[in-house]
């Protein structure tokens, strides 16, 4: 269930992107030095990865603090697109690449799964 969450985020943004590139032109890619195909690969990639590991790790979200954790490891393989996008093979990372992606990810994992959360049952409560 997951993955189909992933490929359903991957499909809207690469929509979205698809949409600028008709209307736009190659300009806003070329200016942050990316191509369209760069950013469709990063959503579907990201997406795909990070819905299964939500998939495979949905039951540690049934408290705050877990999905906290797992917030911060399904946004990574974004986090981690977005920098391979950036400054290539990570491989050729340094230590402050490789540490900052890191740090991006568990921040806004971590806080965006800290906003959202709701208790097991309380599913639309707040809305």
């Amino acid at each position: 269930m997951g993955a189909l969450w992933g490929v359903w985020y991957a499909g809207c943004y690469s929509g979205i992107a698809v949409i600028l590139y008709i209307v736009d032109g190659p300009r806003r890619f070329e200016a942050n030095d990316v191509s369209l195909l760069q950013v469709l690969a990063l959503y579907w990639i990201g997406g795909v990865l990070g819905g299964a590991i939500l998939g495979l790790l949905r039951p540690l979200a049934h408290r705050r603090l877990g999905a906290m954790l797992v917030g911060s490891l399904v946004i990574y393989p974004s986090t981690a697109g977005v920098m391979t996008t950036m400054a290539g093979s990570p491989f050729a990372w340094s230590g402050r690449d490789f540490a900052g992606t890191v740090v991006v990810a568990t921040l806004l994992g971590s806080f965006y799964a800290w906003w959202l959360w709701e208790p097991p049952g309380d599913a639309g409560a707040r809305r």
